[in-house]
C-alpha cells in the first residue's frame, strides 16, 4: 500500500511540474497555438493523401508564411474531392480546438493559380464551391489562413490547466484500479476464434492473417473489409454496402479508396490460389473460396 501511495504522489508532482513549465513557457500562449496549428495542418495533409490511396509518399514540412497562415506541400501529385478536403479540414481543426474562422486555398504548383478554395466562419455563411467535382491529379499546395487567430490564444492556458487536471485525476484512478484489480491480459490468438479464409486463419480483433508460413498484419480498413467478406464467402457484396460500413464514420464515401484497399487485400491473399477477390462490374465484389 505504501508503494502505491508513493507512485501516486510522484505522478501527481510530475503532472504539476509539467503544468508550471507549460504555463510559463517563454513562447507564450500564441506560440503554443501556432505550433499546435502547424502539427494539425500536417495531419490534414497526411489524412488527405490516405483518402487518395497514397500511404507512402511524404507530406512536406509545414511552412508558416505569417503568424496565422500555413502552407502545406506534397512530395507526389495526387487528386482529391473538394467534399473530402472540406470534411477533413473541418474535422481536424475542430478536434484540436483551433480557430473556427479560416480560409483554405489550393494552389497549382506550376502556375501558382488557385484551383480550389473555401471559407469557414462561425459569424457568417460558409463559402463552399465545386463540391462533387473531382480535382485531377496534379501537384498542389494547400494554404490555410486563420482570420481570428489571436482570440484562440487567450483560452489556451485555461484549456491546458483543464487538460492537466484531467490527466492528474486519470493518474489517481489508474493507480487505484491497479491496486484493487489484478491486471488483465489482452486477447491472444488462443482466446480468439479465427475465421477460415482458404488456408489462412483470420483474427479480426487483432487484424492478422496467419497460415503455416506467413503472419500478415492488416490495417483497420483492410480488417473491416475482410470481415465483411469472410462471413459471407462466395456471395456478392455490393459496393454501396462496403463504402457505408467501412467509411461511414468519416462522413465521406470514396469509391477510389475502396478499389485501392481491395487491391491491397488481393496482394495479401495472393499466396493462396484458392482465394480470390473478384470484381463484379458495376455491382461489387465476391470473395471466392474453393471448397
Amino acid at each position: 500500500m505504501k508503494s502505491i501511495l508513493i507512485i501516486t504522489s510522484v505522478l501527481s508532482l510530475a503532472i504539476l511540474l509539467l503544468s508550471a513549465v507549460a504555463l510559463y513557457d517563454t513562447t507564450g500562449p500564441a506560440g503554443f497555438v501556432e505550433n499546435r496549428a502547424a502539427l494539425v495542418v500536417r495531419k490534414i495533409g497526411h489524412t488527405l493523401l490516405l483518402h487518395a490511396g497514397d500511404s507512402t509518399s511524404r507530406v512536406m514540412p509545414v511552412r508558416q508564411t505569417d503568424k496565422a497562415t500555413f502552407e502545406l506541400a506534397f512530395q507526389s501529385p495526387f487528386s482529391f474531392m473538394p467534399d473530402t478536403l472540406v470534411h477533413i479540414v473541418r474535422t481536424q481543426l475542430a478536434s484540436y480546438n483551433l480557430p473556427a474562422d479560416y480560409l483554405v486555398n489550393v494552389f497549382d504548383c506550376s502556375s501558382h493559380e488557385v484551383v480550389y478554395g473555401f471559407a469557414i466562419g462561425p459569424g457568417q455563411a460558409d463559402i463552399l464551391s465545386c463540391q462533387g467535382r473531382v480535382q485531377p491529379q496534379g501537384c498542389y499546395t494547400i494554404q490555410i489562413a486563420f482570420t481570428d487567430f489571436d482570440q484562440a490564444a487567450s483560452p489556451t492556458r485555461t484549456y491546458l490547466l483543464f487538460t492537466l487536471a484531467l490527466a492528474s485525476l486519470a493518474a489517481f484512478v489508474f493507480v487505484g484500479k491497479a491496486w484493487v484489480k489484478p491486471p488483465t491480459t489482452p486477447p491472444s490468438e488462443e482466446q480468439e476464434q479465427p475465421i477460415s479464409v482458404g488456408s489462412y486463419a483470420f483474427y479480426p480483433t487483432q487484424g492478422v492473417l496467419k497460415n503455416n508460413h506467413d503472419t500478415i498484419s492488416l490495417s483497420e480498413k483492410e480488417t473491416k473489409l475482410l470481415t465483411i467478406f469472410a462471413v459471407k464467402p462466395n456471395q456478392l457484396i455490393e459496393r454501396d454496402r462496403l463504402l457505408k460500413e467501412v467509411w461511414e464514420d468519416e462522413g465521406v464515401f470514396t469509391g477510389r479508396s475502396l478499389d485501392v484497399f481491395i487491391s491491397k487485400l488481393r496482394k495479401k491473399l495472393q499466396n493462396d490460389t484458392s482465394v480470390r477477390l473478384t470484381n463484379v462490374h458495376g455491382k461489387g465484389y465476391v470473395l471466392e473460396v474453393d471448397a
